[in-house]
């Protein structure tokens, strides 16, 4: 093929981005286009925008409102500022069942974690289960592996038969999710997104099936969503089975001043 002859045979093109929000990409294009002076008829298109992208673009698919957030996106979206994240099972992965020992094996594991998914920028909270006095030893790795935040909170418990006596790890993130009243919670568990949703009564995200799971669902009550609009709520219908049981709130320490 001549590519020369083709560029220059006008034509009808549809320039399409998958998501436009400040604009930067759309405008980029559009001005190497100019440049190019090639004699086509061209439209651009996005499929989803928020104010600030419908006007620089032709055609969408969808207008949703800002911040928005995507699979593909999530770990380096300016949501993460106002986001809660899990740490075991998000940020690394989770200790083998040999390793959860709450001793000199998970402290090696603390210290020694692999890496799972690494955000581009600065999270807000990250709520783990972990106990309180591995407080060092988590920060030492976060700092280590480059990932920033405000604020780190962990369930404040003696020690690991009394986390899992008292079945408190729904409930503590719950609890965080909501008094800060966090834009998302990302969470690694399926069984957990869904305790948290129901707990909090706000959304949260499970990365392992990437779920958006709202308030009164089932693990399988909604398919992997394309997008997350994190301002407005899913308009889920309630499974027809009741949802799954929560375990009692057995939060020991409150969480106070996260706002």
């Amino acid at each position: 093929m001549d590519v020369e002859r083709f560029l220059q045979s006008p034509r009808d093109v549809f320039v399409v981005d998958d998501a436009t929000s400040s604009g930067d990409s759309i405008q980029t294009a559009r001005r190497l286009v100019s440049e190019a002076a090639l004699p086509h008829r061209v439209r651009y298109g996005s499929v989803y925008v928020n104010d600030v992208g419908l006007a620089m673009v032709d055609e969408h698919r969808e207008l949703l409102t800002s911040p928005m957030a995507f699979e593909w996106n999530i770990l380096h979206n300016a949501v993460l500022k106002d986001a809660c994240l899990d740490m075991d099972g998000v940020l690394c992965f989770d200790p083998s069942r040999e390793q959860d020992d709450d001793d000199e094996r998970y402290r090696d594991f603390l210290a020694n974690a692999q890496p799972l998914l690494k955000p581009s920028r600065k999270v807000k909270y990250i709520v783990t289960s972990r106990l309180e006095k591995w407080r060092n030893e988590t920060e030492a790795w976060l700092k280590r592996n480059g990932v920033e935040f405000d604020e780190l909170v962990m369930l404040d418990l003696p020690d690991l038969s009394t986390r899992r006596e008292l079945r408190s790890r729904s409930a503590f993130k719950a609890d965080v999710y909501r008094e800060s009243n966090a834009a998302i919670f990302v969470e690694s568990s399926l069984r957990q997104s869904v305790e948290i949703a129901n707990l909090a009564k706000r959304d949260v995200l499970c990365v392992d099936t990437m779920q958006l799971i709202s308030p009164g669902s089932l693990p399988t009550a909604r398919p992997s969503s394309q997008f997350l609009d994190v301002n407005r709520v899913s308009p889920l219908r309630r499974a027809a089975r009741a949802a799954l049981p929560t375990p009692a709130k057995q939060v020991i320490r409150r969480i106070r001043n996260l706002r």
